[in-house]
């Protein structure tokens, strides 16, 4: 997971702040929460940023990360859903694995 600044950046955390994706093909979700939102399945927003938790990314986070959804999001629901979204980046490992997401309607 990770959460963008002000410009849109940002870093993934995995396991531990900052460590990035796991190495290999990975199914891509984005979703936008507000900060009032108390975060995903009660872990905070401010602990995600700080890497205080470890965020797996798996079928119950995305669930309930959809819950969690900002009311009046800029990002189509579509891309909260991995199998949805169409997105997938493969991590190769000591490349500088930077991706841009293109949203749209």
């Amino acid at each position: 997971m990770g959460i963008t600044n002000d410009k849109g950046e940002y870093k993934l955390t995995t396991f531990n702040t900052d460590d990035g994706a796991i190495v290999g093909e990975n199914s891509v979700s984005i979703v936008q929460m507000s900060k009032d939102s108390g975060g995903v399945s009660g872990i905070s927003i401010n602990d995600m940023q700080s890497g205080k938790v470890n965020v797996d990314g798996g079928a119950g986070f995305r669930k309930n990360a959809e819950k969690s959804l900002a009311a009046k999001t800029a990002i189509p629901k579509k891309y909260a859903n991995p199998k949805e979204s169409g997105f997938k980046r493969a991590v190769v490992l000591g490349s500088k694995n930077e991706f841009n997401f293109d949203l749209k309607p």
